[in-house]
């Protein structure tokens, strides 16, 4: 706008210098004109006139006198014409300075209109300065609330990854407890596999004895078989409620050894139930946390793509500032030349420089907010940085909780196993035990029954003196019987040797 308005200044200021031009080339033509015709007009007259005569000088006397009248009116009239031509000049002049004075005032008007367009341009990009700040004003309070918001949420996400890693740790040290319990259980159970398998050698020991007292006994058994006839039924009888006893108890100690087995399984079941639903809601976590991150890295990017706007606004500010700053400086030019408009001019220069200083201003804020907002893109990275270290903290406590979770599984189903085994084993030696037990029972009535055979032989000793007394007195009478009773002498030796030998064993087993 001030280009053009110089252009028609020049362009008006051109056009009338260019009337006033051909005007005065008017008025020089007009009067080189009068004179060169008056000039003609004397050198016809002069060559008109005759020799001097008297004749002639008495007729041309009143030419004459015409003559000077006409030269005395053209004087006038050209005086008149000067005066014209004066008065002329100072309409032209007067013309001149209106018409200055009038191009002054367009080009003061044109000014005037082109300092008030300023101004508006001006007013315009403040106006527009200022809504850009605000709304970045409003960007960075809804960026703050953002950030808010996602640090709240990541520490809220941070809390539950604690509680979570605490309900696994929770877990971790009940299974411990478990794991504990079990190794107690299975220590136990060796300590009695060990008594057992004790009991098993003492009585395969004493079953080796027996084995032998055995051997000895079942001599014994055909000199004493009417005697096991009658005591068969009741061996028969106490053998049925012994065993019915033992298979009762052992039925007792199975259904208990199972039931401690379904117990354990259903805790084991529990435990990989807990674990599954751990391993679900870390996976929920895991998702929650990634898709924070992405929000986290959306919103990072939307604030650098911002501060990209915001710089090359800035930039186009600044392109505009020098721009406003060089037209500014132009028309600072232009109106000290003009003398009569110093003080607006100088109105308008406080008035620019106000404007310079609010941009000033303006820019301060805007590198402020670039301060602000780099410092909160800084924090942010550093809260960014710090949740995903802390996300990264619980990946990894979680990995190695899933871990220990799977040892400690592993670690179950081996005590499981060595706990069915170790069953397994207990109830080979219970059935072994129960075994030898009927067999020491066995035993122990075999033993009595030898008691009792002992008490019946020295019964028979007893009757065989008293025999051998009768034998004496009757000697003569009883050869026969006396050869018999060399026999049966010669069995009861034998019989007590064995006896003898029983004894010691069983002195020596006892």
């Amino acid at each position: 706008m001030v280009v053009y308005s110089l252009f028609n200044s020049v362009v008006l200021d051109l056009l009338l210098r260019h009337l006033l031009l051909v005007a005065g080339a008017a008025v020089v033509t007009v009067c080189i004109y009068y004179y060169v015709q008056r000039d003609d007009g004397g050198q016809t007259t002069e060559d008109t006139t005759v020799p001097e005569d008297p004749v002639y000088e008495q007729t041309t006397e009143p030419a004459l006198v015409r003559h000077t009248e006409v030269v005395q009116d053209q004087m006038m009239e050209c005086e008149r014409e000067q005066e014209a031509h004066s008065i002329l000049q100072n309409k032209y002049q007067e013309m001149k300075k209106t018409l200055m004075n009038k191009e002054l005032l367009k080009e003061y008007k044109q000014e005037q209109e082109a300092h008030s367009i300023h101004h508006a341009e001006i007013n315009e990009s403040i106006t527009h300065l200022e809504e850009e700040n605000i709304e970045m004003k409003r960007s960075l309070i809804d960026q703050e609330e953002l950030l808010k918001v996602t640090l709240a949420e990541a520490e809220e996400q941070h809390k539950k990854d604690m509680e979570t890693i605490t309900q696994l740790e929770e877990a971790n040290s009940d299974l411990t407890e478990r794991v504990e319990a079990l190794r107690d259980t299975v220590e136990t159970l060796r300590n009695i596999i060990l008594q057992s398998s004790k009991k098993h050698n003492d009585l395969t020991n004493y079953r080796e004895a027996h084995s032998i007292v055995q051997s000895e006994v079942n001599e014994m058994k055909k000199i004493i078989t009417q005697l096991e006839e009658q005591n068969s039924e009741m061996k028969k009888t106490l053998i049925d409620k012994e065993y019915k006893q033992k298979q009762e108890a052992h039925s007792i100690h199975q259904a208990e050894i199972n039931e401690s087995i379904t117990h354990l399984e259903e805790e084991n079941i529990e435990m990989k139930r807990t674990l599954i639903d751990q391993v679900e809601l870390m996976k929920v976590t895991l998702a929650e946390a990634e898709g924070q991150h992405q929000n986290n890295v959306q919103t990072i990017t939307q604030l650098e793509e911002e501060n990209s706007d915001l710089t090359e606004r800035v930039e186009a500010l600044r392109d505009t500032v020098e721009t406003l700053g060089n037209i500014i400086f132009q028309s600072s030019k232009k109106h000290n030349n003009l003398t009569n408009e110093r003080e607006t001019h100088s109105i308008v220069q406080s008035e620019v420089n106000e404007m310079k200083k609010i941009i000033t201003q303006l820019e301060e804020q805007n590198s402020e907010m670039k301060k602000t907002l780099i410092h909160k893109e800084e924090l942010h990275k550093v809260a960014l940085a710090e949740a995903e270290e802390k996300h990264q903290k619980d990946v990894e406590t979680i990995t190695q909780l899933e871990e220990e979770n799977s040892d400690l599984t592993e670690k179950l189903e081996v005590l499981k196993e060595t706990v069915e085994e170790l069953g397994n084993v207990l109830f080979e030696t219970n059935r072994m035990c129960d075994l030898l037990i009927n067999e020491r029972e066995a035993h122990s009535i075999l033993q009595s029954e030898n008691n009792e055979m002992k008490e019946t032989i020295i019964q028979l000793e007893k009757d065989h003196s008293d025999l051998s007394q009768k034998v004496e007195i009757l000697s003569d009478t009883v050869k026969e019987l006396g050869k018999e009773l060399f026999e049966t002498h010669l069995q009861c030796d034998e019989l007590t040797d064995s006896v003898s030998e029983s004894e010691r064993f069983t002195d020596q087993v006892q």
